[in-house]
Formats: structure tokens, sequence, C-alpha cells
């Protein structure tokens, strides 16, 4: 169940073009990074700044990490109970 739903929130990430896959998952974690609205201030640490937000908000507790390029969600589908359409709504409120 868990690769099912990590597979269809995968599709839908690549069609989104303000999320950028980090790399194709290997198990059961997906990274993406969050792209700003405004393409003028992508700042590196946009996807740190929009996990805090969902974090004050009480939406979503998301894990986040880094690269070289800066830092990205981390999805872990660990979960049984999470579905796709679960992922989904955090990563559009995460676009908003």
């Amino acid at each position: 169940a868990q690769l099912k739903t990590r597979d269809e929130t995968l599709a839908w990430v690549k069609k989104q073009p303000r999320l950028k896959l980090i790399s194709e998952p290997d198990y059961l974690n997906l990274c993406v990074r969050i792209l700003s609205p405004d393409q003028t201030k992508d700042a590196p640490d946009w996807s740190r700044y929009v996990r805090e937000r969902l974090k004050e908000k009480n939406l979503a507790m998301v894990n986040f990490a880094s690269d070289t390029e800066g830092t990205f969600l981390r999805l872990i589908f660990a979960n049984p109970s999470l579905t796709s359409a679960h992922t989904k709504q955090i990563l559009e409120w995460a676009l908003e």
C-alpha cells in the first residue's frame, strides 16, 4: 500500500511545475524541492520556509533535508493509513 501511495504521489509531483524531484525514490522517501511562486526570489531555503508555514498553521508536519542546492521536503510513506490524497493535499498547501 505504501509503495502505491508513493508512486501515485510521484506521478502527481512530476506534473507540477513548481515541484522539483530531488531523485527517483528508492523506497519510502520522496524528496521534493518547492520552487517559489516568484522565480526571482527562488532562495535555497524556500522549502524550509514552506515547511515552517505548514507547521505554524497546523496543516502538516513534514520532514526536510538539504543538499548543495538548498532545502527540500522529505515525505515519508511509512504509515499504512497515509493515502495519495493526503500527500497531494500537503503538497498543494505547500504550493499556496
